[in-house]
């Protein structure tokens, strides 16, 4: 299991490291009790994102499923 513990909330790094496996990446600036439920819980087989990270991540869903072809939305919702 790989949770990241950084400074760094760019897009960027955060999907780089969700598409290269990991269950968590986490800002440093989380409190300590936080970051120990979160990587509990990514033990337990839980996303272990903060919130904030986890809004960019549905903004870029978000933004991704309008660019898709009618075709290919239509044939995931069957």
């Amino acid at each position: 299991m790989i949770v990241v513990l950084t400074v760094h909330s760019d897009e960027e790094k955060l999907f780089e490291a969700i598409k290269n496996g990991a269950q968590g990446y986490l800002l440093k600036n989380i409190r300590s009790e936080t970051m120990l439920d979160m990587i509990r819980g990514a033990l337990r087989g839980e996303a272990a994102i903060t919130p904030g990270l986890a809004g960019y991540m549905l903004e870029e869903f978000r933004r991704l499923s309008r660019n898709l072809p009618t075709t290919t939305v239509s044939r995931s919702r069957r």
